[in-house]
């Protein structure tokens, strides 16, 4: 299962776990729309403040003044207002995903317990042991994201994009078409074949493993010679280097 790509029988599946939990996943989808509109809503609010009371009172003058810090203090108050139930939304949405998230987890681990357990033994005079170990372990942790945080995370993406869209198009139709152009590729990025990625994932992750492997008893030999803060400077310069030559890749 976890060497291949996930198909729609095996969601399926692992979506009946949150079955007892359908009452809070219902909620927590709900929060999740609140709280996403929450987020959209602010950008909004700062634009309502600059074009209806700042600009107008730099194009009147000093007469305007006093109407503009009104205009402009109202909705500071909404903002905040704003910015303070967004929060106790995404509390809430938190909690109530890891809640399902857990309680399915938990549910799944002791359906694989009892499975283990009905096997028989030449199940396991063929079988690895520390393949069935990663099987009923590993394997089963790798979905913790998927039940916690897939459903809240993929309509939460939803929202914003067709939001953050509709915002564009109603504020300038030409920039919300020079940043579309950007989407075809990041779909085809998505729906390309993943073999390659993955291939490229492992290199760079075992480059980082002899990294660190051949750099850390450098780096602690430079530590204790020099102190801790330069050789920690160094190191979160590097990191910034390094994240910014990633950034100008054009390629994988």
């Amino acid at each position: 299962f976890a060497q291949g790509p996930m198909r729609g029988s095996v969601f399926l599946r692992l979506f009946a776990y949150t079955r007892p939990y359908r009452r809070l996943f219902v909620a927590n989808l709900f929060l999740t729309v609140l709280a996403t509109a929450s987020t959209l809503l602010g950008p909004k609010l700062v634009q309502v403040g600059i074009d209806r009371y700042l600009e107008p009172a730099l194009l009147r003058g000093s007469g305007a003044a006093d109407a503009a810090l009104r205009g402009v203090g109202l909705v500071s108050v909404i903002y905040l207002v704003n910015l303070l139930a967004g929060w106790g939304l995404s509390v809430w949405q938190v909690r109530s995903s890891i809640r399902i998230g857990q309680g399915a987890m938990n549910d799944l681990r002791l359906a694989v317990f009892e499975h283990i357990q009905q096997l028989s033994l030449n199940y396991f005079d063929r079988t690895h042991q520390g393949r069935i170990i990663a099987r009923a372990d590993s394997d089963v942790d790798a979905l913790d994201r998927v039940l916690t945080w897939g459903a809240s995370q993929a309509l939460s993406s939803l929202i914003t994009l067709v939001g953050v869209v509709i915002v564009l198009i109603r504020y300038d139709l030409r920039l919300f078409l020079a940043v579309g152009v950007v989407l075809p590729p990041l779909v085809g990025s998505f729906t390309a074949d993943q073999t390659q990625h993955a291939f490229w994932y492992g290199v760079v992750t075992f480059a980082f493993g002899i990294a660190n492997f051949f750099g850390s008893p450098i780096l602690g030999a430079l530590s204790d010679h020099y102190g801790r803060r330069p050789v920690l400077l160094l190191g979160f310069t590097g990191l910034a280097l390094s994240f910014f030559v990633t950034g100008l890749a054009t390629a994988l």
